[in-house]
């Protein structure tokens, strides 16, 4: 399964919010398949000392068309609790890989802004001829190319009530 994250508001128009044609991050999970499905429930991390609470900054109204983009005035903390019956270990392929012109995939990003001109402004070092910015083969500095992940079927989320301040 692959999975990719496109960034939005890459066009300069701040009236206006608008999908990037390029992944800001891709992932391929691919099933370790010697090891069963199991449940699982995120709230065993809190008796291991992790803490997956989230936490939203205030942020200004966004200035769209549409509307899409309500503001806050207060920080936000929440604990979100995840859990599915039918959880399984996957590895995760964090190889970051430039698509050519023809849509065929060619060079690692990496390999691919090193080897051209240009930045986020056109201007420097780290932007590849097709327009993808990545300094790191990995999708992150320093993160390995394959990493142990878990894939959730029929999961729910639920998010508890928020604390709030200011």
């Amino acid at each position: 399964m692959k999975v990719e994250v496109f960034p939005n508001d890459t066009t300069g128009d701040s009236s206006e919010s608008i999908a990037s044609v390029r992944p800001f991050f891709t992932g391929i999970y691919s099933p370790v398949s010697y090891i069963p499905r199991f449940p699982f429930s995120t709230r065993i991390a809190g008796y291991l000392g992790i803490d997956f609470n989230l936490v939203q900054p205030p942020l200004p109204e966004g200035d769209t068309k549409s509307g899409e983009l309500p503001g806050t005035k207060k920080w936000c903390k929440s604990l979100p609790l995840l859990y599915s019956n039918r959880t399984s270990m996957t590895w995760v392929d964090l190889r970051q890989v430039a698509k050519g012109a023809d849509g065929a995939l060619g060079k690692p990003r990496q390999e691919v802004a090193a080897s051209t001109a240009g930045d986020l402004d056109g201007t420097g070092p780290g932007k590849s001829a097709d327009g993808v910015y990545s300094e790191s083969e990995n999708w992150w500095p320093g993160l390995g190319r394959w990493q142990i992940g878990l894939k959730m079927e029929d999961a729910t989320i639920e998010f508890g009530e928020g604390k709030y301040w200011e």
